[in-house]
């Protein structure tokens, strides 16, 4: 709907453009500035408009997404993938931690036997 508004009024602007022109050759300058003005005005009110819609839009999809952002099943289903992640976070760590444990202690067995080969 806007867009129609829009392309309408840019050749009404348009068309006062040139009548101010035709005006302005026949000598009627006030009324030639007063088309001049109207044209201009009318071809800012369609931009206006246009820039008017887009940021409407934009707002509207920015509401749209803050509502279903903190709507209460998306919310939960985040909470889950919070707690699932940390599990999966923790379960590797201790992994890693049991792996370190393991080759520590190995280290220390190579320590002690050839401690103990050299003593004997």
């Amino acid at each position: 709907m806007v867009i129609r508004i829009t392309l309408l009024l840019i050749p009404v602007a348009i068309a006062n453009f040139m009548l101010a022109i035709a005006f302005q050759q026949l000598m009627m300058k006030e009324l030639a500035g007063f088309l001049s003005q109207l044209g201009s005005f009318v071809l800012l009110c369609a931009f206006s408009a246009v820039l008017l819609a887009v940021l409407g839009a934009g707002i509207h999809s920015l509401v749209l997404s803050v509502c279903r952002y903190l709507s209460h099943a998306p919310r939960m289903e985040r909470k889950l993938m919070f707690y699932k992640n940390k599990y999966g976070q923790l379960s590797r760590l201790f992994l890693f931690k049991q792996e370190r444990v393991k080759y520590l202690s190995r280290q220390q067995r190579k320590r002690l036997s050839i401690k103990m080969d050299k003593t004997s």
